[in-house]
């Protein structure tokens, strides 16, 4: 499962990995320069809405 995503960000140009020789065996993957460094500024602003309506709902909550 884990490693079906892993090839679906690749295919979509969102991470890429090395695999290192020997054993035991070694993968590692990271975010692209391009699309995969890109998206993290799409979801720290998703991340800044989801608080904002958090806090909102925590303030309503509160005034009840």
């Amino acid at each position: 499962m884990l490693l079906q995503q892993l090839n679906e960000l690749r295919e979509f140009g969102l991470v890429d990995k090395i695999q290192y020789q020997g054993y035991p065996l070694r993968v590692e993957y990271f975010l692209t320069e391009d699309r995969g460094r890109k998206i993290i500024k799409a979801l720290e602003i998703m991340q800044e809405v989801g608080r904002e309506y958090l806090n909102e709902q925590t303030k309503n909550i509160s005034a009840d």
